[in-house]
């Protein structure tokens, strides 16, 4: 098994597109080995989360995705893994 990452401009949209066109779970991990394919419901964070950021040195953060918060939308990304995280809660 592959580990594909994909770039989106509408995370909510490709959420959607990925989970019921594709099959794609969420919050699973992406490897291969014993576990793979099997839906664990593990929480998915993203890198430009606050808490996230929070845990990593502020020279390391910056050094290694600060550029990152120039391009990628922060706001759509932190607001989507939220709900994300609250449909996998509701299950």
């Amino acid at each position: 098994m592959a580990r594909i990452r994909y770039l989106v401009n509408d995370v909510d949209r490709a959420i959607t597109f990925y989970t019921q066109h594709l099959g794609f779970t969420q919050g699973d991990p992406s490897y291969t080995g014993p576990l793979a394919g099997i839906p664990l419901g593990l929480p998915t964070y993203h890198i430009l989360e606050d808490h996230v950021r929070q845990a990593i040195p502020a020279d390391v953060y910056q050094r290694e995705v600060g550029p990152l918060e120039f391009v990628l939308d922060r706001e759509g990304i932190t607001r989507a893994l939220r709900a994300v995280r609250e449909r996998s809660n509701q299950i």
